[in-house]
């Protein structure tokens, strides 16, 4: 059985690092991007079971992401992950499987992922 594959958009090296090696761990085959274009291209191209969506990346915003997401796959679980306080009745946050707040621990990351991933 192929393993289910999560993609990290995430610019911060350090915090893919460690995203990385804790769902590696946990038998997830990890894609991980830095920039909104390189998200969505592997949205569209590739068979992503979950996202792992910084609110910030390299080229934009999260929210970029998410307008994409609504029109390429609608379904698929978004896990946002940001330390700012977002405006949740944004209509493009209602996309968001679940929020996790940074910091946050490896205990609230492997929750979330094993509750939302498709």
């Amino acid at each position: 059985m192929p393993l289910m594959r999560i993609l990290i958009a995430e610019d911060e090296q350090l915090v893919t690092r460690l995203l990385r090696t804790v769902l590696v761990q946990a038998g997830y085959d990890v894609k991980d991007v830095r920039s909104a274009a390189e998200a969505i291209a592997a949205i569209r191209d590739e068979d992503v079971r979950l996202v792992l969506l910084d609110m910030h990346l390299a080229d934009g915003t999260g929210l970029r992401v998410l307008e994409a997401l609504a029109e390429l796959r609608k379904q698929l679980p978004v896990v946002l992950m940001t330390g700012e306080d977002i405006e949740e009745d944004d209509p493009r946050i209602r996309l968001v499987s679940a929020i996790l707040r940074k910091p946050f621990d490896v205990s609230e990351l492997e929750e979330a992922v094993r509750r939302h991933i498709a």
